[in-house]
């Protein structure tokens, strides 16, 4: 496969990046498992938008961020 046709396939679906960018990983179990509380709320990235919210108090939380009509708005998973 040409390298221009691999980038079209998957130009779509790392829309945002530039041509030849590396992406940023996901967020692994083991990461998610292992984040310790810290004095301050902190985010661990997943991409797209997904991300996890650790709390001081130790709890973890899963937040989406996205954009409807212009706004940032944030999706909480219970």
């Amino acid at each position: 496969m040409q390298p221009d046709l691999v980038w079209g396939y998957f130009g779509g679906i790392l829309e945002g990046y530039r041509k030849g960018a590396i992406p940023p990983m996901p967020l692994t179990e083991t990461a998610a498992k292992n984040a310790k509380p810290r004095e301050q709320a902190f985010k661990l990235s997943d991409g797209g938008g997904l991300f996890l919210l650790v709390q001081p108090n130790g709890s973890k939380l899963w937040r989406l961020k996205y954009r409807f009509e212009g706004k940032v708005l944030i999706c909480t998973e219970s």
